[in-house]
Protein backbone atom coordinates (compact mmCIF):
# COMPACT_ATOMS: atom_id res chain seq x y z
CA UNK A 1 0.00 0.00 0.00
CA UNK A 2 3.20 2.47 0.59
CA UNK A 3 4.20 1.83 -3.14
CA UNK A 4 0.39 2.80 -4.61
CA UNK A 5 -1.04 -0.53 -4.33
CA UNK A 6 -5.20 -0.05 -2.93
CA UNK A 7 -5.82 -2.89 -1.26
CA UNK A 8 -9.41 -4.16 0.47
CA UNK A 9 -11.69 -6.59 1.49
CA UNK A 10 -14.53 -8.41 0.25
CA UNK A 11 -15.99 -10.42 2.60
CA UNK A 12 -19.40 -12.55 3.43
CA UNK A 13 -18.44 -11.67 7.19
CA UNK A 14 -19.95 -8.74 9.19
CA UNK A 15 -18.09 -5.55 9.59
CA UNK A 16 -17.13 -6.57 12.77
CA UNK A 17 -16.22 -9.81 11.99
CA UNK A 18 -14.29 -8.31 9.20
CA UNK A 19 -12.33 -6.31 11.40
CA UNK A 20 -11.28 -8.94 13.51
CA UNK A 21 -9.82 -11.12 10.56
CA UNK A 22 -7.91 -7.88 8.89
CA UNK A 23 -6.47 -6.86 12.81
CA UNK A 24 -3.56 -4.55 12.54
CA UNK A 25 -3.81 -3.65 9.15
CA UNK A 26 -4.12 -0.21 8.27
CA UNK A 27 -6.72 -0.10 5.52
CA UNK A 28 -7.26 3.65 4.29
CA UNK A 29 -9.99 2.42 1.72
CA UNK A 30 -13.13 0.48 2.24
CA UNK A 31 -14.45 -2.62 2.89
CA UNK A 32 -17.31 -4.57 1.25
CA UNK A 33 -18.77 -7.38 3.42
CA UNK A 34 -21.76 -9.16 4.11
CA UNK A 35 -21.22 -10.66 0.74
CA UNK A 36 -21.66 -7.13 -1.01
CA UNK A 37 -24.98 -5.98 0.74
CA UNK A 38 -22.47 -2.71 2.30
CA UNK A 39 -19.56 -1.17 1.31
CA UNK A 40 -17.69 0.92 4.21
CA UNK A 41 -15.32 1.98 6.17
CA UNK A 42 -14.01 0.61 9.21
CA UNK A 43 -15.53 3.03 11.34
CA UNK A 44 -18.90 1.84 10.41
CA UNK A 45 -19.94 4.78 7.93
CA UNK A 46 -21.79 3.07 4.86
CA UNK A 47 -20.74 4.16 1.42
CA UNK A 48 -23.45 1.75 -0.52
CA UNK A 49 -26.16 -0.23 1.29
CA UNK A 50 -28.16 -3.13 -0.83
CA UNK A 51 -30.96 -4.51 0.74
CA UNK A 52 -34.18 -6.16 -0.20
CA UNK A 53 -36.67 -3.86 -2.05
CA UNK A 54 -39.79 -3.57 -1.45
CA UNK A 55 -41.37 -7.01 -0.68
CA UNK A 56 -38.52 -9.58 -1.95
CA UNK A 57 -37.77 -9.98 1.43
CA UNK A 58 -41.41 -11.67 2.13
CA UNK A 59 -41.20 -13.73 -0.73
CA UNK A 60 -37.79 -15.19 0.31
CA UNK A 61 -38.97 -15.65 3.67
CA UNK A 62 -42.96 -17.20 2.69
CA UNK A 63 -40.74 -19.86 0.55
CA UNK A 64 -37.75 -20.61 3.36
CA UNK A 65 -40.49 -20.87 6.03
CA UNK A 66 -42.96 -23.09 2.98
CA UNK A 67 -39.91 -25.14 3.56
CA UNK A 68 -39.45 -25.73 7.07
CA UNK A 69 -36.45 -23.29 7.40
CA UNK A 70 -36.50 -20.60 10.08
CA UNK A 71 -33.07 -18.17 9.16
CA UNK A 72 -30.94 -16.16 10.77
CA UNK A 73 -32.48 -13.06 8.91
CA UNK A 74 -29.95 -10.18 9.30
CA UNK A 75 -31.88 -6.76 9.21
CA UNK A 76 -31.92 -3.25 9.48
CA UNK A 77 -34.18 -2.19 12.12
CA UNK A 78 -34.34 1.09 14.45
CA UNK A 79 -31.36 1.69 12.91
CA UNK A 80 -28.87 -0.86 13.90
CA UNK A 81 -28.03 -3.94 12.61
CA UNK A 82 -30.26 -7.13 13.85
CA UNK A 83 -29.97 -10.77 13.45
CA UNK A 84 -32.95 -12.30 14.37
CA UNK A 85 -33.90 -16.31 14.79
CA UNK A 86 -36.47 -18.59 16.29
CA UNK A 87 -34.95 -20.72 19.22
CA UNK A 88 -37.76 -22.75 19.19
CA UNK A 89 -37.57 -23.55 15.66
CA UNK A 90 -33.83 -23.52 15.04
CA UNK A 91 -32.17 -26.38 13.22
CA UNK A 92 -29.19 -28.34 15.51
CA UNK A 93 -26.80 -26.26 12.48
CA UNK A 94 -27.86 -23.25 12.81
CA UNK A 95 -27.54 -22.99 16.89
CA UNK A 96 -24.09 -24.60 16.64
CA UNK A 97 -23.41 -21.55 14.05
CA UNK A 98 -24.38 -19.33 16.49
CA UNK A 99 -22.43 -21.09 19.11
CA UNK A 100 -18.81 -20.29 17.22
CA UNK A 101 -19.83 -16.90 15.63
CA UNK A 102 -19.62 -13.17 17.07
CA UNK A 103 -23.20 -13.43 17.67
CA UNK A 104 -22.53 -15.79 20.51
CA UNK A 105 -23.10 -14.64 23.75
CA UNK A 106 -24.27 -10.78 24.54
CA UNK A 107 -23.76 -9.58 21.03
CA UNK A 108 -26.29 -6.21 21.09
CA UNK A 109 -27.48 -7.77 17.04
CA UNK A 110 -28.64 -10.89 18.34
CA UNK A 111 -32.27 -10.75 18.43
CA UNK A 112 -34.78 -14.02 19.67
CA UNK A 113 -38.51 -13.64 18.59
CA UNK A 114 -41.15 -16.43 19.33
CA UNK A 115 -43.13 -16.17 15.56
CA UNK A 116 -42.10 -16.41 12.37
CA UNK A 117 -43.55 -12.73 11.64
CA UNK A 118 -40.86 -11.35 13.53
CA UNK A 119 -38.42 -12.35 11.39
CA UNK A 120 -39.75 -9.86 8.70
CA UNK A 121 -39.02 -7.12 10.77
CA UNK A 122 -37.09 -3.80 9.29
CA UNK A 123 -35.07 -3.87 6.00
CA UNK A 124 -34.45 -7.21 5.48
CA UNK A 125 -30.52 -7.75 3.50
CA UNK A 126 -29.13 -11.38 3.94
CA UNK A 127 -30.94 -14.79 5.06
CA UNK A 128 -28.19 -17.19 6.47
CA UNK A 129 -29.90 -20.75 6.62
CA UNK A 130 -27.24 -23.50 8.08
CA UNK A 131 -28.40 -26.77 8.10
CA UNK A 132 -28.75 -30.42 6.24
CA UNK A 133 -28.28 -30.43 2.68
CA UNK A 134 -31.39 -32.30 1.90
CA UNK A 135 -32.87 -30.34 3.83
CA UNK A 136 -32.08 -27.05 2.22
CA UNK A 137 -31.99 -28.09 -1.15
CA UNK A 138 -35.34 -28.27 -2.36
CA UNK A 139 -35.63 -24.19 -1.29
CA UNK A 140 -32.71 -23.71 -3.22
CA UNK A 141 -33.99 -25.21 -6.26
CA UNK A 142 -37.09 -23.42 -5.42
CA UNK A 143 -35.13 -20.13 -5.50
CA UNK A 144 -33.04 -20.79 -8.42
CA UNK A 145 -36.22 -21.08 -10.23
CA UNK A 146 -38.01 -17.78 -9.61
CA UNK A 147 -37.71 -14.90 -11.66
CA UNK A 148 -34.22 -14.19 -13.23
CA UNK A 149 -31.81 -11.24 -10.79
CA UNK A 150 -34.44 -10.94 -8.03
CA UNK A 151 -32.25 -13.18 -5.76
CA UNK A 152 -28.62 -14.67 -5.21
CA UNK A 153 -28.37 -18.00 -3.97
CA UNK A 154 -25.72 -19.91 -2.88
CA UNK A 155 -25.67 -23.22 -1.61
CA UNK A 156 -22.36 -24.52 -0.91
CA UNK A 157 -20.58 -26.23 2.21
CA UNK A 158 -17.69 -24.23 4.23
CA UNK A 159 -14.16 -25.12 3.61
CA UNK A 160 -13.06 -24.57 7.25
CA UNK A 161 -15.65 -25.90 8.98
CA UNK A 162 -17.62 -28.77 6.56
CA UNK A 163 -21.23 -27.17 7.33
CA UNK A 164 -23.72 -26.87 4.69
CA UNK A 165 -25.03 -23.09 4.04
CA UNK A 166 -27.84 -22.06 2.23
CA UNK A 167 -27.77 -18.04 1.81
CA UNK A 168 -29.83 -15.80 0.06
CA UNK A 169 -29.46 -11.93 -0.74
CA UNK A 170 -30.76 -9.36 -3.00
CA UNK A 171 -30.08 -9.56 -6.74
CA UNK A 172 -28.02 -6.95 -6.78
CA UNK A 173 -25.93 -7.51 -3.67
CA UNK A 174 -22.57 -9.37 -4.96
CA UNK A 175 -19.34 -9.05 -4.40
CA UNK A 176 -18.61 -8.02 -8.04
CA UNK A 177 -21.00 -5.07 -8.14
CA UNK A 178 -19.53 -3.64 -4.91
CA UNK A 179 -16.34 -4.25 -5.97
CA UNK A 180 -17.36 -2.37 -9.30
CA UNK A 181 -18.72 0.64 -7.38
CA UNK A 182 -14.96 0.42 -5.13
CA UNK A 183 -13.17 0.23 -8.39
CA UNK A 184 -14.98 3.22 -9.60
CA UNK A 185 -14.65 5.22 -6.51
CA UNK A 186 -11.10 4.79 -5.76
CA UNK A 187 -10.50 5.53 -9.62
CA UNK A 188 -8.36 1.95 -10.40
CA UNK A 189 -7.96 0.85 -13.75
CA UNK A 190 -7.73 -2.68 -12.68
CA UNK A 191 -9.14 -4.48 -10.16
CA UNK A 192 -7.39 -8.28 -9.04
CA UNK A 193 -9.14 -10.45 -6.61
CA UNK A 194 -8.50 -13.50 -4.85
CA UNK A 195 -11.42 -15.83 -3.10
CA UNK A 196 -12.08 -19.87 -2.05
CA UNK A 197 -15.95 -19.75 -2.46
CA UNK A 198 -18.78 -19.85 -4.83
CA UNK A 199 -19.76 -16.45 -3.09
CA UNK A 200 -16.04 -15.06 -4.81
CA UNK A 201 -17.24 -16.07 -8.33
CA UNK A 202 -18.88 -12.80 -9.01
CA UNK A 203 -16.12 -11.30 -7.97
CA UNK A 204 -14.15 -13.14 -10.42
CA UNK A 205 -16.34 -11.89 -13.12
CA UNK A 206 -16.11 -8.28 -12.40
CA UNK A 207 -12.39 -8.75 -12.25
CA UNK A 208 -9.76 -8.32 -14.87
CA UNK A 209 -7.89 -11.21 -13.33
CA UNK A 210 -8.79 -13.62 -10.49
CA UNK A 211 -6.92 -16.28 -8.52
CA UNK A 212 -8.36 -19.52 -6.71
CA UNK A 213 -6.65 -20.55 -3.82
CA UNK A 214 -5.73 -24.49 -3.86
CA UNK A 215 -8.72 -25.03 -1.32
CA UNK A 216 -11.65 -23.46 -3.64
CA UNK A 217 -14.06 -25.85 -4.61
CA UNK A 218 -13.58 -26.42 -8.96
CA UNK A 219 -16.26 -24.43 -9.38
CA UNK A 220 -14.62 -21.61 -8.38
CA UNK A 221 -11.41 -23.02 -9.80
CA UNK A 222 -13.08 -23.28 -13.23
CA UNK A 223 -14.17 -19.39 -12.90
CA UNK A 224 -11.13 -17.78 -12.12
CA UNK A 225 -7.94 -16.72 -14.59
CA UNK A 226 -5.77 -19.10 -12.59
CA UNK A 227 -5.05 -21.25 -9.49
CA UNK A 228 -2.58 -20.53 -6.78
CA UNK A 229 -1.51 -22.32 -3.59
CA UNK A 230 -2.85 -22.82 0.06
CA UNK A 231 -4.41 -19.69 1.89
CA UNK A 232 -1.91 -21.81 4.76
CA UNK A 233 0.98 -21.25 2.56
CA UNK A 234 0.33 -17.20 2.11
CA UNK A 235 -0.80 -17.71 -1.20
CA UNK A 236 -1.98 -14.59 -1.67
CA UNK A 237 0.17 -12.22 0.14
CA UNK A 238 3.25 -14.03 -1.93
CA UNK A 239 1.04 -13.45 -4.99
CA UNK A 240 1.38 -9.70 -4.15
CA UNK A 241 4.51 -9.70 -3.50
CA UNK A 242 5.47 -11.50 -6.63
CA UNK A 243 3.18 -9.55 -8.98
CA UNK A 244 1.42 -6.74 -7.63
CA UNK A 245 3.99 -4.84 -5.86
CA UNK A 246 6.53 -5.46 -8.85
CA UNK A 247 3.85 -2.98 -10.97
CA UNK A 248 3.29 -0.36 -8.80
Amino acid sequence: MEKGLMFSVATGRSLSTALRGVHGLALPHPLIYNNGVFVGCAAGHRLRETCFPGETARLALDLLIRHGIYPLAHAMLAGAERTSYMPSLATPELMAFLGRSRLAGGDPRRREVDRPEELYAGRVFYLVCPGAADRLEPAWKELLAGPPGLFQVYFSNSIYTGSTFLEVLPGEATKGAAARFLKERLGCSRLVSFGDAVNDIPLFEASDESYATAEAPPLVQAAATAVIGSHREDAVARWMADHALASC
